[in-house]
């Protein structure tokens, strides 16, 4: 007799998703969370990030998962939060094994040397049937982002949060905390 496990493997087929840093998550990744679910066309899709956290990089994972799901509630059960996945091939392993067939990989402007390596490691790694690339155009705001924190710029700052984001002030002070800069509660205007 099969077990329930045995029948979800048969029953995936093609999942779409997007692997990035979203650090601070902010309009430009928006975009491309609404192409992933545009390519889903209904099907499972999901959206992995990073667990790198640097200067550059400032939110911790926990954090950043936090904020993005309060970004993107639409797609906030499918932003995953799993420790054991830290690159996109993690990513793809983790699929693979959960029986996933075909992929739709959605990126930031998908580079000739990505799709070159993803699919090597698609005849060694894993074996997809199909991988596909997506690319979506989108402009890398995170370092504006970030600078804007560190020179206490709120208003600069929230110009690349999505209209949608209500607690733009405590993404703001997080990203202070994890810089080692003290939060501010006086929101300068330029």
């Amino acid at each position: 007799m099969k077990q329930f496990k045995e029948y979800l493997k048969e029953s995936t087929g093609k999942v779409t998703i997007t692997f990035g840093h979203f650090n601070p998550p902010n309009i430009e990744n928006e975009k491309l969370i609404n192409k992933v679910y545009e390519t889903a066309q209904g099907g499972p899709y999901r959206i992995y990030t990073s667990h790198e956290c640097d200067e550059h990089s400032p939110l911790e994972y926990g954090n950043k998962i936090k904020f993005m799901r309060k970004m993107f509630p639409r797609h906030a059960r499918s932003i995953i939060s799993d420790a054991k996945i830290i690159d996109l091939y993690d990513a793809l392993d983790s699929l693979y094994e959960q029986g996933y067939t075909q992929v739709n990989l959605v990126m930031s402007n998908v580079p000739k040397e990505l799709t070159e390596h993803v699919n090597a490691n698609n005849r060694s790694r894993y074996n997809f049937k199909t991988i596909e690339f997506i690319s979506v155009d989108t402009h890398d705001i995170e370092a504006k982002m970030v600078e804007a924190v560190k020179n206490n710029n709120f208003e600069l700052f929230a110009k690349s949060l999505p209209s949608t984001i209500k607690e733009g002030q405590k993404l703001f002070n997080a990203i202070r905390s994890s810089l080692g800069l003290k939060e501010t509660f006086n929101f300068r205007q330029h």
